[in-house]
């Protein structure tokens, strides 16, 4: 159930997503992030689920990727692309305005790269 504003009328979710300013290339609305609760519906709507089944089911595909990523090891999803947990060492860094170096700590970063499929498929005309 969306919230309304009382003036508007319109959901705050709504409103929000509107707020989104433009990019610098130009894009507006039709370039706007997806947040889970859209996956949901969509589950929702193709599935014919109910919002609480299609909301387990959603929660547990993203804690299963995440539980795998904390483990260090890598999900690979065929068609769509391949996460990566990497290590990277310490390192030194500079403030590039004040020319002040620091140290950068050793950290762990998850990356992702699409698959062959799925570039193609978003790059046709």
């Amino acid at each position: 159930m969306d919230i309304r504003c009382p003036v508007t009328g319109v959901s705050y979710r709504d409103q929000a997503r509107r707020s989104i300013k433009k990019n610098s290339h130009g894009l507006g609305e039709s370039n706007m992030t997806r947040i889970k609760e859209d996956i949901i519906r969509d589950v929702m709507s193709k599935i014919a689920l109910d919002r609480n089944t299609a909301g387990h089911l959603v929660e547990s595909v993203l804690r299963n990727i995440k539980d795998t990523l904390a483990s260090g090891d890598g999900v690979m999803i065929s068609g769509f692309g391949e996460f990566k947990v990497k290590h990277k060492r310490a390192r030194r860094g500079r403030n590039p305005k004040t020319k002040i170096e620091y140290e950068i700590s050793e950290r762990t970063v998850v990356t992702f790269h699409t698959s062959k499929v799925f570039r193609r498929e978003m790059n046709q005309d």
